[in-house]
């Protein structure tokens, strides 16, 4: 496990930052425990560890921003990728059935707050989101599955991807009215997806 971060001003009571860097290694086993059959049709026991690595890497600067002595703007990115090698592979299924998942996403964040008077604050956030899914193999190789036995040949996930984009713009105001508050805004959204599975 990995980990840095890193702020301070960039200019004098007017903006500064916050930068963060995390990695995550990890490298788990699975056990193998099949009968297959060897050159010669013989029935042969398979009883293996198998190692499964996995990597994740973030990222997130962020921008603090004084615009004057009422408004102030904030702005954030965070990056995120996760990704898995030979998963599916244990039990039954052996080595060849491993398939690799990678995930992937961005994130933007902007937001905007505005003392309107001494009671009443204004903020306005605007949010970006790409997200990437991906399972990785070749399923042009044929499965074969013997019932208790073991399953070999291709993992038949191909190279499926699911994609979301999505967006979101929200305002809301907050007022102090005595021993009262109020709030109120609204919010307008937009998801897209995208989504193909070659599977079998």
């Amino acid at each position: 496990q990995y980990n840095f971060n890193l702020s301070g001003p960039l200019v004098k009571r007017k903006a500064s930052y916050f930068v963060e860097f995390n990695r995550g290694e990890t490298d788990d086993n699975e056990l193998i425990r099949a009968t297959v059959l060897d050159s010669s049709l013989n029935r042969v026991e398979v009883g293996s560890g198998f190692l499964l690595p996995r990597r994740n890497t973030s990222f997130s600067p962020r921008l603090d921003y004084a615009i004057n002595t009422n408004n102030t703007l904030v702005a954030r990115y965070n990056f995120f990728r996760f990704r898995a090698g030979d998963q599916g592979v244990g039990g039954f299924n052996l080595p060849e059935r491993g398939f690799d998942v990678v995930s992937t996403s961005h994130n933007i964040q902007l937001t905007e707050t505005a003392i309107l008077n001494p009671t009443t604050i204004n903020e306005v956030r605007f949010q970006y989101t790409h997200v990437r899914n991906e399972n990785i193999r070749n399923n042009s190789v044929p499965a074969l599955n013997v019932n208790s036995a073991f399953n070999s040949g291709g993992s038949q996930v191909g190279h499926s991807i699911n994609e979301r984009d999505s967006w979101e713009l929200n305002n809301f105001t907050a007022k102090q009215m005595g021993t009262h508050a109020i709030k109120f805004g609204g919010r307008v959204r937009h998801v897209n997806v995208d989504d193909t599975s070659p599977s079998n």
